[in-house]
Order: structure tokens, then C-alpha cells, then sequence
């Protein structure tokens, strides 16, 4: 009953002759996505995946000055009106809450940690190479920003856990 090359395929063998191959599409596709692939490739339109990734979608962007603006711009630095809504909504969580938080982000120190001692041993195996190695450096100085980061969340976490134990420790 199953198919068979170069059978038809039903009960009679008077279907399909060539199987159907599956296209494996990406978590949560459309069926508008699918449709369009489809018609993409009928028209023609389709294109390779390398010149896909290198056109951008922004104009400005085929400008190489604007793209070494992007690439070398700073992140905006967090001002103070930030901490402070940090803070207020910090202040509405339950204990359980930045317990759980706090746990996750020891997690990610951890794994933030491991991430560095990894790009330091790389580092020393890939003296010799300099591409290598400035591009681990780079890497390297963005983890460390990422590191302080979670350090400063912790602190934060952990500053308002014993806020609210010493104001229970007032009222008894």
C-alpha cells in the first residue's frame, strides 16, 4: 500500500507518480509566507542567500560612512531618569519575584563569566593571529560591559531585598 518509484500513487495506482517533497519552513510561517516563497520562485525573484544577507533594507545604509556611523556610534548611556523608573518598578514586585530574579541573574553571570574565561584562553591560543585576536578583544570588552550590567541589577535586586527586611526589622 505504501509508494513505490514509478508507481502511481492511490488505490489503483492512477495518481501522482513523482512523491511530493516536503519544504521545511520556519517556526511559526504563515501560510502567507509560504504562498509568497511560492510565487517568488515563479516569477523568478528569488534570490541566493549571500546576496540576500549582504543588500540591506535601508537605503542609507549601502553608504559605507553610514554604516561605520552605525558601527562605531555608543549605545545611549542610561541616565538617571531610567534608574529611578527602574527603581519604582522594582518596588512593586513581590519578594518572590526578585528572589526569582535574582536567581536568573546570578545564572547569567555565571554563564557571562564562563563566556569571558573562554575569550581570554582564545586569546592566548590566537597570538599569533591578529584578526583573531582583535576581534576577541572586542568581544571580550563586550562582555565585560555586559557583566557589569547584571552586577549593577544584582545590586540593585539585592539592595531593595534588604531595604525590605530591615523596615520589617522596624516595625517589630
Amino acid at each position: 500500500m505504501g509508494y513505490k518509484v514509478g508507481e502511481g500513487l492511490g488505490k489503483r495506482n492512477d495518481g501522482i507518480v513523482h512523491a511530493i517533497q516536503a519544504r521545511i519552513c520556519a517556526k511559526n510561517a504563515s501560510l502567507d509566507e509560504v504562498m509568497i516563497r511560492k510565487r517568488k520562485v515563479i516569477d523568478g525573484n528569488e534570490k541566493p542567500k549571500k546576496v540576500r544577507k549582504l543588500n540591506t533594507t535601508d537605503d542609507s545604509e549601502r553608504d559605507i560612512f553610514a554604516f561605520i556611523n552605525r558601527k562605531l556610534e555608543k549605545k545611549a548611556e542610561r541616565t538617571y531618569d531610567d534608574i529611578r523608573k527602574e527603581k519604582i518598578e522594582m518596588a512593586g514586585y513581590s519578594s518572590k519575584t526578585l528572589g526569582a530574579k535574582n536567581i536568573d541573574l546570578e545564572s547569567e553571570l555565571k554563564q557571562l563569566v564562563m563566556k569571558k574565561r573562554k575569550l581570554k584562553d582564545g586569546i592566548d591560543r590566537n597570538r599569533n593571529d591578529k584578526n583573531t585576536v582583535i576581534k576577541m578583544k572586542c568581544s571580550l570588552k563586550e562582555i565585560d560591559e555586559q557583566i557589569a550590567s547584571v552586577n549593577r541589577k544584582l545590586n540593585r535586586i539585592q539592595n531593595e531585598v534588604s531595604s525590605r527586611n530591615s523596615k520589617r526589622k522596624d516595625e517589630f
